[in-house]
């Protein structure tokens, strides 16, 4: 089968694939995602909610965005009860309104680290580390005591939320994952863990006068704890230890003493301001769908390079080092990208630096070259021999020094040949990026001499 051929079938079912997965997440967000409203089930979010301080602060554009994400995580996440326990729509909303409140400042809030939630009537036995636990969570989900995860909401102000600290258990997992979903906080949560260790040494020698000592037991539990006091006493935080709190504000995006603002943090502040310029910008504003449907089209594009580049005097050598090349330049970009929390995996860079920049650059330039002037002109040379590939029924005049031996589509003669072709004369277009392109090509004929031209079949 010709290599044009293969390459075009693969190009097409590269771009089948694409094509199905972009319209199947645009559906699935159709249905799911994108409606501001399901009476039926925003109605029960909303009852649910009544009591729930987080949310009753909240002015009624930023409620519907809240309900509309618990909705969302509610029909998407898998619950299962535990010990004969009956998991109820009560349980559902509470459990993905505290996932929620711990990621509203996010844009991707549907992070990795919450798929499968677990939950007891009570405390219960924990295998892997053999004790008696109110929560617990892992790389593969969350599980709590419905008792204990209750009680935590009951009181606002005693530091002690069940249900916040094992979703910060559950970031703090996505964090050293990297999830693509929740990568802007990934990027942000070493940063957090640099900047937290002094407050941590202090709280683990016991001298803490504010935070949990609970809290002291590892990097993980301090994590957990801080987010309970952010959420539960964020004014005395803010008082008490007011660079770790401006830390954890940056990292989740959100004040809880800005209860009038949607806890939007005042990025006017000077400690805003001053951790913006650390990190070079604030990562939860940069729209960064973009980079997948970059991916996407440069898939897209392949068909498009593979047709327009058919009369180039290129082979398909001199294609792949041509994107190669110009996937390259997303090492430049590589540094800005990390910033601001993009491709932990090497895998999804390769992608985006071939298709998304070396192959969608590479058309982008073509069709450049197709639009803008050029210079045309024409080369003759003797016709050396005529050669005939009987697989595709295609036929080829060879010049004498055998040249664009490397690019023999360049010599494909699709007309008749007469008797005595002597002269192949082909017209060539040659714009700014000064790479020929066949426009046409005749040949010209002389006296009958047959024995001076060969012919080969293969």
């Amino acid at each position: 089968m010709d290599l044009f051929v293969v390459t075009l079938v693969v190009s097409v079912a590269w771009a089948i694939v694409a094509l199905v997965y972009l319209l199947a997440q645009i559906i699935f967000k159709i249905r799911f995602v994108y409606p501001d409203s399901v009476p039926e089930k925003d109605d029960v979010i909303i009852r649910t909610l009544a009591d729930f301080q987080y949310f009753h602060n909240l002015s009624s554009e930023a409620k519907i965005r809240f309900v509309k994400r618990v909705r969302f995580l509610a029909m998407d996440r898998e619950f299962e009860g535990k010990e004969g326990l009956e998991v109820t729509d009560e349980m559902r909303v509470w459990i993905c309104a505290s996932i929620v409140q711990i990621t509203f400042g996010f844009r991707k809030y549907d992070v990795a680290g919450f798929q499968k939630i677990l939950i007891y009537p009570d405390i219960f036995y924990q295998p892997q580390i053999g004790k008696m636990v109110k929560g617990y969570a892992s790389r593969d989900g969350i599980a709590f005591s419905w008792k204990d995860f209750q009680e935590g909401y009951l009181d606002h102000k005693d530091n002690l939320n069940l249900g916040l600290h094992e979703m910060a258990h559950a970031l703090h997992f996505v964090a050293f994952r990297k999830s693509g979903k929740s990568s802007e906080f990934a990027d942000q949560f070493t940063d957090w863990i640099a900047a937290s260790r002094a407050d941590y040494l202090v709280l683990k020698s016991g001298e803490d006068q504010y935070l949990r000592k609970y809290g002291g037991t590892n990097v993980h539990e301090f994590f957990a704890v801080c987010v309970e006091h952010f959420f539960e006493t964020p004014e005395e935080f803010k008082i008490e230890k007011p660079e770790l709190f401006q830390y954890t504000s940056f990292l989740l995006n959100q004040d809880p003493t800005r209860t009038q603002q949607d806890y939007h943090p005042d990025e006017n502040s000077p400690a805003w301001r001053k951790l913006i310029k650390k990190v070079g910008g604030n990562p939860y504003r940069v729209q960064n769908d973009w980079d997948d449907r970059m991916i996407f089209v440069g898939l897209t594009c392949l068909i498009p390079m593979s047709m327009i580049t058919e009369e180039y005097v290129l082979n398909y050598l001199d294609k792949l080092i041509i994107v190669l090349v110009l996937a390259l330049l997303g090492l430049a970009i590589l540094p800005w990208m990390k910033k601001i929390g993009r491709y932990s995996y090497a895998l999804i860079y390769a992608l985006f630096c071939l298709f998304g920049i070396g192959v969608t650059s590479f058309t982008l330039l073509l069709t450049l070259n197709e639009i803008l002037p050029a210079k045309e002109y024409s080369e003759i040379y003797p016709i050396k021999e005529v050669r005939y590939n009987n697989h595709n029924n295609s036929k080829y005049l060879i010049p004498e020094g055998d040249k664009y031996l490397r690019h023999i589509h360049i010599l494909e003669y699709r007309s008749p040949i007469e008797p005595n072709p002597e002269k192949l004369e082909i017209y060539f277009r040659k714009g700014f990026l000064r790479i020929p392109k066949r426009i046409g090509m005749r040949v010209i004929y002389g006296k009958p001499k047959p024995e001076d031209v060969q012919t080969t079949n293969y």
